[in-house]
């Protein structure tokens, strides 16, 4: 391995992940890592420092939900509905709803978030996109993702990467404008 990551100028190429999580970078797995024998509450509560939800919404559920967690289900209302299911229960995009509203929850500076998109249908894509535009608007997100309409509908600036190597850097705007590029990493002329 070459190279090194800094964030907010500190090298953070040797941190633990939970000293980089420390830093205010969350992190969303492809496989989106969640617990799935625990309840859509109980991976949310995971996520809160201390593990403590609101007292209100553990005894009157997610109606009672105040701050970031209302925040959270405001976006990915699913999340509402399946509040007492097993995360394990959940379609792929609800997982993808939870694993990301998870990541919400905790105050961050820089979101990861791998492949979201992954074994999606194109109407849970869309929902999707929809969301990672608001939360883009919020805070800065760094998203790896193949489906380029999807990337293509949230972010303002991309890099290409072939074979490890960067082949483009700038706004989506120039990659959309270069024929070239067009054609041979998006397959459209």
């Amino acid at each position: 391995r070459r190279g090194r990551i800094t964030f907010k100028g500190r090298d953070i190429t040797r941190l633990r992940p939970h000293e980089v999580a420390r830093l205010g970078i969350g992190y969303v797995p492809e496989d989106r890592g969640l617990f799935g024998s625990l309840t859509v509450a109980e991976n949310l509560r995971v996520a809160v420092r201390g593990g403590d939800l609101d007292r209100q919404v553990r005894r009157r559920g997610p109606g009672a939900a105040t701050g970031r967690l209302a925040e959270v289900l405001e976006l990915f209302p699913d999340l509402k509905r399946a509040w007492n299911r097993p995360a394990g229960t959940l379609s792929g995009g609800q997982q993808q709803m939870l694993a990301i509203g998870r990541v919400l929850l905790s105050d961050n500076d820089l979101l990861l978030i791998d492949e979201p998109s992954k074994g999606l249908a194109p109407v849970v894509v869309e929902h999707l996109g929809e969301a990672l535009r608001k939360i883009a608007a919020r805070t800065t997100v760094l998203l790896v993702e193949q489906n380029f309409g999807l990337a293509q509908a949230v972010a303002e600036h991309c890099v290409v990467i072939d074979d490890g190597r960067t082949v483009h850097q700038g706004s989506m705007a120039d990659l959309l404008d270069d024929p070239v590029l067009r054609q041979r990493y998006l397959g459209v002329a």
